[in-house]
């Protein structure tokens, strides 16, 4: 029997913490980390924020396509 081992992404963004996020907010905005890091405060959340709900939305959508696509 073979183990199946899920990736340790916990482990990576408990390691590298904000460094990643401020990855995917770059990659996100298409913008440098540098533009990131000169962001204030509450410019950081707001964006946080959207990217994360945007990422729920476009899950939710996704799954809801799917369901549809199998009817």
């Amino acid at each position: 029997m073979v183990e199946r081992r899920e990736p340790e992404i916990k482990g990576f963004v408990d390691h590298w913490g904000w460094i990643y996020v401020v990855y995917q907010l770059a990659e996100f905005y298409r913008t440098s980390e540098d533009y990131i890091y000169e962001l204030n405060i509450f410019e950081l959340y707001n964006k946080l924020s959207f990217m994360k709900d945007k990422g729920a939305y476009d899950i939710e959508q996704a799954q809801k396509q799917m369901e549809e696509n199998r009817l």
